[in-house]
């Protein structure tokens, strides 16, 4: 066979080897996804119990002078503290791309507005970003995780708390991609700080308490317990957005790792048709040169 046919045939094995790794991607990321999936079910489960509680310790609250300044929305310092979440790997289509120009978009709105920009950012990819085209757009980063190990860094939220009751910016906004379906996410804008928790507005029904029924007894104190229960809303609130980032982080994988094996296997199959005309054009001469030299011996 010609050199044509031999080139046809390392590029088919070639693109079954990535196909291979494509297809496991998919896998492993199919898996991953149901997962996280039911994380986002049970956390939901658990911010609704914990936002339960919380009211019912705030009905009995008499003074929370310590964790106001967490609820205070009227303070003007000119700086804005934007935490954004990314992904660690590729493999993941326009995913974290998504993430980083909405937070370009961001910085350009608030610079705008006149505010100076602080940062903190979870994930490879939006840190590796934001140094090579958003530096010369911030005042500061405060922090850099990986996704992968924020759990490992929750002393970073009371970092954070700290240096906004400190007055070090004026709030903090929360940028991530919320998982909607397996095909569809978007791209969340939410505030953390200041809190609101509007609990004011909470009736009992909504918050589905009886207090005809129970006695309530606080111990240690009702105000220790209420600054845990704010810290464990405002851990619970960024556990939310990591959950779903990763959910929907996992969720565009999938997409993209069932695209890409599915071209490679259009693509072999174009190949393979191009391998086979090219085989067959290589016998066809060689039985013409046969046949021509048979003929030249003959004569």
């Amino acid at each position: 066979m010609g050199k044509d046919s031999k080139d046809i045939k390392k590029r088919i094995k070639t693109i079954q080897n990535i196909q291979k790794v494509t297809r496991s991607m998919k896998l492993m990321s199919t898996a991953k996804l149901k997962q996280f999936i039911k994380a986002i079910e049970n956390n939901l489960l658990y911010k609704r119990q914990l936002i339960n509680l919380i009211y019912k310790v705030y009905k009995n609250l008499k003074d929370f002078e310590n964790e106001k300044k967490l609820f205070t929305n009227h303070r003007k310092i000119n700086t804005i503290c934007l935490l954004a979440i990314s992904g660690d790997k590729g493999l993941c289509g326009a995913y974290n791309i998504q993430i980083a120009k909405f937070l370009e978009k961001r910085i350009k709105e608030l610079k705008k507005q006149g505010y100076e920009i602080k940062l903190v950012l979870i994930g490879k990819k939006i840190s590796a970003f934001t140094k090579r085209f958003l530096l010369n757009n911030v005042k500061e980063i405060i922090f850099e995780i990986e996704n992968s190990k924020v759990e490992e860094n929750w002393n970073t939220l009371n970092d954070l708390k700290t240096k906004f009751i400190n007055n070090e910016f004026e709030r903090l906004e929360l940028i991530y991609t919320r998982f909607t379906s397996s095909i569809n996410s978007e791209i969340i804008n939410s505030q953390l700080f200041p809190l609101n928790l509007e609990l004011e507005n909470l009736t009992n029904e909504e918050a589905n308490i009886n207090y005809d029924d129970e006695l309530l007894i606080f111990e240690p104190n009702i105000n220790l317990i209420f600054s845990n229960l704010v810290t464990a809303y405002i851990k619970n609130k960024l556990l939310n957005a990591l959950q779903n980032a990763r959910t929907s982080e996992t969720a565009t994988r999938v997409n993209s790792m069932t695209a890409a094996t599915e071209n490679a296997e259009k693509l072999i199959n174009e190949l393979i048709l191009k391998y086979n005309k090219a085989r067959q054009s290589a016998i066809t001469q060689e039985i013409s040169e046969i046949i021509t030299s048979v003929e030249s011996i003959k004569r």
